[in-house]
């Protein structure tokens, strides 16, 4: 009898034994499965913030590449707006008051690019035309120029007035602080040439 009550206490011992490991292993396995959890969780957190900062630099550069390209258009355009268009005949500097329409701006871009030399004519009694070698966008409208103005004839040719004519021109400037009789001297006396550049 005595030997049964012990096999039956080492038999309640192992029961317990095994119950004790068994809740341990289930403890063990929860504690896991939390961690595994919270890693989840903490991956997936640092991976969002890092597509969050992809992102940000992202917009961070696009917003930065815009703004140096918004510079170096304002700087272009302000220095092409201080440029000037400087006409000379037959090497004497004339002051224009240039029009602020496309065949000066493009005019402009022209003489940009290669100083213009026109070789001009006496036609009519009353003005000098030469041909400017390539076309420009013209604006025409029917006009009476009056001595000093200068146009744009045909697309391609341009035309200094001594004197009056009416006819389809555009516009381009207007030569300033010379009278009648100066500009009479200037383009009524042979032909001339007139070089036209940017300074």
């Amino acid at each position: 009898m005595c030997d049964k009550d012990r096999i039956m206490k080492k038999i309640k011992v192992l029961l317990m034994y095994i119950w004790i490991l068994s809740i341990c292993t289930a403890c063990s396995s929860y504690v896991s499965t939390d961690k595994n959890k919270e890693t989840h969780k903490e991956d997936t957190y640092v991976e969002k913030n890092s597509q969050e900062t992809h992102i940000e630099t992202d917009k961070k550069d696009d917003t930065t590449e815009e703004l140096i390209q918004n510079i170096e258009t304002n700087t272009e355009e302000r220095a092409e707006d201080m440029e000037e268009l400087v006409l000379t005949v037959d090497g004497k500097e004339i002051s224009v008051d240039w029009e602020n329409n496309k065949t000066v701006k493009a005019l402009k871009t022209e003489a940009r690019e290669l100083p213009i030399h026109i070789n001009m004519s006496m036609y009519g009694g009353f003005e000098q035309v030469g041909s400017l070698g390539f076309a420009l966008p013209k604006e025409d409208a029917a006009i009476t120029t009056n001595p000093g103005d200068i146009v744009l004839y045909n697309g391609d040719s341009v035309v200094m007035f001594y004197g009056s004519n009416s006819w389809d021109y555009t516009k381009l400037g207007h030569i300033k602080d010379m009278s009648d009789s100066d500009l009479e001297e200037l383009l009524g006396s042979g032909d001339v040439e007139v070089d036209i550049i940017i300074k």
